[in-house]
């Protein structure tokens, strides 16, 4: 199969669920969204190197969502209504509202993470969310996505305070310390997520690249063996693995 075969049949696969239909007089959403590059994967699903580390991202395909209104359109489902409720009177507080959204948000939608955003930011304010992990944990999350590492960072700390288990807390506060330059901060967070879930790829790959760039190629390795033994079929960290052991990926500075 050639280049250009390769980024059609895969483009196609993306579009599968990704495209939206035009509306009356208006282009739909592949002939509009970047129509002069067909080749979705290069920006949506790039490879790692050791400056750019791979976001624990809340979605199922844990492909990077960029939100721009150009991009993205605004939500089509309306207000989300708690069962048992009516749009006037609903049942649901700002935490488990703003819950709802966020997950709605992670799929793209915009409109759903401004929502998520102010909804789960006055759920914070009130007495009871010091304790509630989950919340800080996606506050902290949707800061993230929004270049509020800062913010972020903070969310993290305080879903730790309150789970010190919270391994995707744990997992996106190392992403900040690496893209910080605290790479030892990040590792010891990063291994602390692993311990904690180690059926989660990103987070093990993350580790893996940062041990390599430090020059501890038997950590890495030892990183991704655990990694292939509850995901035999990650090509990620087959390809890593292989780079690493190949020395086509050197380790060290």
């Amino acid at each position: 199969m050639t280049h250009a075969q390769k980024v059609a049949y895969y483009r196609q696969r993306c579009l599968a669920c990704h495209e939206i239909p035009g509306a009356a007089n208006k282009p739909s959403f592949s002939s509009t969204h970047h129509s002069e590059n067909q080749e979705c994967v290069a920006c949506h699903m790039q490879r790692a190197t050791s400056t750019d580390i791979a976001h624990e991202q809340v979605t199922d395909h844990r492909i990077v969502v960029r939100f721009s209104g150009k991009v993205i359109p605004p939500a089509t489902s309306g207000p989300l209504v708690a069962v048992g409720s009516t749009a006037l009177e609903p049942a649901a507080d700002d935490r488990d509202l703003g819950l709802a959204y966020a997950q709605m948000a992670a799929r793209g939608d915009r409109t759903a993470f401004n929502l998520a955003r102010m909804l789960l930011g006055r759920a914070a304010l009130t007495s009871q969310a010091a304790q509630d992990a989950e919340l800080h944990a996606q506050l902290g999350f949707l800061d993230q996505v929004a270049g509020q590492n800062a913010d972020a960072a903070r969310e993290y700390r305080l879903a730790l305070a309150a789970d010190p288990y919270d391994s995707f807390s744990a997992g996106n506060l190392a992403l900040i310390r690496a893209t910080s330059h605290d790479a030892r901060g990040a590792i010891l967070l990063w291994s602390r997520a692993l311990a904690e879930n180690p059926a989660e790829p990103a987070t093990g790959i993350n580790l893996a690249i940062v041990e390599c760039g430090l020059g501890a190629r038997e950590n890495a390795l030892a990183t991704l063996n655990r990694i292939l033994e509850f995901a035999p079929d990650n090509r990620q960290a087959l390809g890593l693995q292989l780079s690493i052991r190949s020395k086509e990926r050197s380790c060290g500075r």
